[in-house]
This record gives C-alpha cells, sequence and structure tokens, in this order.
C-alpha cells in the first residue's frame, strides 16, 4: 500500500511540474510554443516626422497566432528612424531605409521602413528681377519642402524659362539673358511648381560705350557728325533708344558747336559739330543720363577759315561735302 501510494504521488509531481515548465515557455517542443514573429510592412514614411505603428504576431509552429505574449522593438538606425520599444511606432527622422525588428524573448522577425521625402511645396529663391546686360547671368536656387514642412536635402528640380530667346535656364538653375524682354523663371520637383517673373532689360554703360566721328578735321562753318553707340557693362551694343545724351567738345583751340542730339531708336545717338574756328584738336566727348563716357575719345580740328568750294577738295586734310 504504501509503496503504491507513493508511486502516485512522484507522477503527480512530475505533471504539475511538467505543467509549469511549459506555462513558463521553457518547452519550446510544446503545440503552443512560440516559433516565429511576424512584422507586419508599412508603406513608405514621405516627410520627416512622418509615422507609422507596426504590429507582430507571434506564432507557434502551426503558424497560428499566440495572444498576448510580450514584444519589443529595435531600429538598426535610430537616426534614421525612431521606433518606440514599446508601441511599435516609427517616426522618421531623415531619408533612408532601415531596419526595423520586434523581439520576443529570443526570437525576432523584422521589416525594412524607408524614408523618402515628397515635396508639397517649391518656392524660388530669385537672384534679382532685371539681368542688365546681355549674357548676364543670375543663379536661381529652389527650397523644396516635404508634407511637414521640412526641407528636402539636394532635391530633384527641373528649370525652364517660358522664353528661351529671352532667358536661357540652365539644368541647376542659372538663368543667362539672351535678348531684352520678360519671361518666367519655372521650378517643377515632382509636379509641384513655383514661378518668378524676371526680365532682361540692357542698361547703358558709360564705361562700355564709345564714340566716333565721320572724320577728324573739318572748316569753319563745315558739319563733322560725331555718333555714340551705347553699349551694355558686358561690352553688348543696345538696339533700343531712350537715354539722355549730350555731347561736348574740351581742350584744345579749335571752336565748334554742336547741333541737337538725334535719337536714332537704334542705339546709336547722333550730333553734327559745326566748325566756328581754327585752332588745335578738340576732344568730343558725351554724358548719358549725367553720366561722362569714360572709353577712348576721338578728337576734331577746324583747318580752315572757309570752305573750298569744289565738294571732295582737301586742306589740311579736310574733305568739303
Amino acid at each position: 500500500m504504501h509503496s503504491n501510494a507513493a508511486l502516485h504521488s512522484t507522477a503527480f509531481l512530475a505533471l504539475a511540474v511538467a505543467a509549469l515548465v511549459s506555462a513558463c515557455g521553457g518547452d519550446s517542443t510544446a503545440p503552443n510554443a512560440p516559433a516565429e514573429v511576424v512584422v507586419t510592412a508599412v508603406d513608405t514614411l514621405r516627410s520627416v516626422g512622418a509615422t507609422a505603428t507596426l504590429t507582430a504576431v507571434v506564432r507557434n509552429a502551426s503558424h497560428e497566432a499566440i495572444p498576448g505574449v510580450a514584444v519589443s522593438w529595435t531600429s538598426s538606425n535610430p537616426p534614421m528612424v525612431t521606433v518606440d520599444p514599446s508601441t511599435g511606432l516609427a517616426t522618421a527622422v531623415a531619408n533612408g531605409t532601415v531596419t526595423i525588428t520586434a523581439h520576443a524573448g529570443t526570437l525576432t522577425g523584422s521589416t525594412a521602413v524607408t524614408v523618402l521625402q515628397a515635396p508639397v511645396s517649391v518656392t524660388i529663391v530669385p537672384p534679382t528681377d532685371t539681368l542688365r546686360s546681355l549674357s548676364a547671368t543670375g543663379q536661381y536656387t529652389a527650397v523644396v519642402k516635404d508634407a511637414g514642412g521640412s526641407v528636402i536635402a539636394a532635391p530633384v528640380v527641373n528649370w525652364t524659362s517660358t522664353n528661351a530667346a529671352v532667358v536661357a535656364l540652365g539644368l541647376q538653375g542659372l538663368a543667362t539673358a539672351v535678348s531684352n524682354g520678360s519671361v518666367y523663371v519655372q521650378a517643377r520637383s515632382n509636379g509641384v511648381v513655383d514661378s518668378v517673373p524676371l526680365a532682361v532689360r540692357q542698361r547703358i554703360d558709360p564705361t562700355k560705350s564709345t564714340i566716333g566721328v565721320v572724320r577728324p578735321l573739318l572748316f569753319v562753318d563745315d558739319t563733322v557728325r560725331a555718333t555714340l553707340q551705347s553699349r551694355d557693362a558686358l561690352n553688348n551694343p543696345l538696339a533700343f533708344g531712350g537715354a539722355a545724351i549730350v555731347f561736348s567738345s574740351q581742350g584744345g583751340s579749335s571752336v565748334g558747336t554742336f547741333r541737337p542730339v538725334v535719337d536714332n531708336q537704334n542705339g546709336t545717338y547722333s550730333a553734327d559739330f559745326v566748325g566756328v574756328s581754327l585752332g588745335t584738336p578738340l576732344t568730343i566727348t558725351a554724358s548719358i543720363d549725367g553720366a561722362p563716357i569714360t572709353t577712348t575719345l576721338p578728337t576734331m580740328r577746324v583747318v580752315g577759315l572757309t570752305r573750298i568750294a569744289a565738294a571732295g577738295g582737301t586742306l589740311n586734310g579736310a574733305v568739303t561735302t
């Protein structure tokens, strides 16, 4: 009797221990023991600060879900994507791809999480609103932001001009003046567009504009035409008028006067110089809107008291007309 009672007691104790071990997960061969961790994939995060809550399912060897198993979370690169260790909330920090891992005891499961900022706004930063010389350039930049208002580093931006015959746009946003006129500079990123106006309007530069005379010698009461060619700061001739030009003479003892200036409306301005009395050469100069011409200046000299009657006659190099 005692032998049978001891046997029954030992068997009961063994069953109790086995049940306790199974409840603690110590027996990985039990029918409902955790065998795998499956993490659900999430969509790409399209802005810095965007979030996604990951979920993990712990399954047994038969791929059946086991409820109530604690899971913790880690990120392979927190400076790119962080993850809350208890909730699985992933937060985008920077563009790139990381691995988010769920841990259930010694078992793990993981998924890739990608951050790729998507443009939702484009703002052009213009260097100027007017280019004042042909071939002048202006470097445009664009600030591109995602849905969270974060700036996208090195975004892909396509630059265009509404009229390439007036302004040419390079791939990196460099605008080059081609002719006078107005355009819109456009920046496009992922279908999002911004545009700003840009004008090309040459401005006369007194340090580049030049004066020429038909001939350097004339008689008293004779006339010689002086012409100013307006040029911009890059030495391109202007093809339109509108400036206030004043011709004058300086130095020398010859005396003469200028008739009124004619605006030829093609970038040139002319005035006839009339000889009054002979003397040494005069330097012919002009001012543009009050600013003096500083390029090499021509000279004129009155060399005779009267014109020679016959057209084409000469005196000291002067030719009658």
